[in-house]
């Protein structure tokens, strides 16, 4: 048997709430993150965000820029002015796992640079195509940025690694039930939901979610009180440990 004296016991108190305030935030968080940089990204999606004051991260893949079917620079300029994160998803969307060293950095400095010169704001965030990646992808990465979304499921925690955040992939298949069991465990145990997100439309595809639908999302985000935020002023903040 372990006996602890009361001072011993205060003692492993007081280390475990440390503890906890290092491991959790101080409410739960929802991150909603948009990738490839869909037209409807703008004419969809911003309207809403705006209808139900909540704000966004979008990972853009920069040679796609002003192609059909996806965001214009005006369009891009136009989301960072209105307080959304603009991030990179590479530059031409190929699966990092398959490249080589040089070409891998050719992707993440073009994205960065392309970018960077059309907002004027720095591009500190990424996220890899298909969520691949390798050691020699994650040298690179860890190099021009400060974080990497992942699409592994999961909760975060603050002190997590900021180059392997979590994120639920919303699926055309995923509930709505299914979606408020997340929110709500995030907000039981102060952690931060991302959500990964691709069309917003009416295709049907399997990574499609319906206007109709997202809107739903954000009305149950505002029914549960729950705080949206960026990526990036997750990681901000997340050194203010409160104790």
């Amino acid at each position: 048997m372990i006996i602890y004296c009361k001072e011993a016991l205060f003692s492993i108190a007081l280390s475990f709430s440390s503890l906890l305030s290092a491991q959790n935030f101080e409410q739960g968080i929802v991150t909603l993150t948009f990738d490839d940089g869909y037209s409807c990204h703008y004419e969809t999606v911003l309207p809403l965000l705006e209808k139900y004051g909540a704000c966004a991260t979008f990972y853009v893949t920069s040679s796609l820029l002003n192609q059909p079917g996806y965001l214009t620079s005006h369009q891009v300029i136009a989301l960072s002015k209105k307080g959304h994160e603009i991030a990179s998803h590479c530059s031409t969307h190929r699966d990092l796992k398959k490249l080589s060293f040089k070409e891998v950095e050719v992707e993440l400095l073009e994205s960065k640079r392309t970018l960077e010169k059309l907002i004027q704001t720095p591009v500190l965030n990424f996220a890899p195509p298909f969520g691949a990646f390798n050691p020699t992808a994650m040298y690179s990465i860890k190099r021009h940025y400060q974080s990497s979304r992942t699409i592994m499921p999961g909760m975060n925690v603050r002190n997590l690694n900021p180059y392997l955040i979590q994120g639920y992939v919303v699926r055309n298949s995923t509930s709505l039930k299914e979606l408020e069991e997340w929110i709500q465990k995030a907000i039981t145990d102060r952690k931060w939901l991302v959500l990964v997100y691709h069309y917003i439309d009416d295709t049907e595809s399997l990574i499609s979610v319906s206007k109709r639908t997202f809107e739903k999302h954000l009305q149950l985000i505002q029914r549960l009180k729950i705080a949206t935020a960026t990526i990036r002023d997750v990681l901000k903040s997340r050194s203010q440990v409160s104790l």
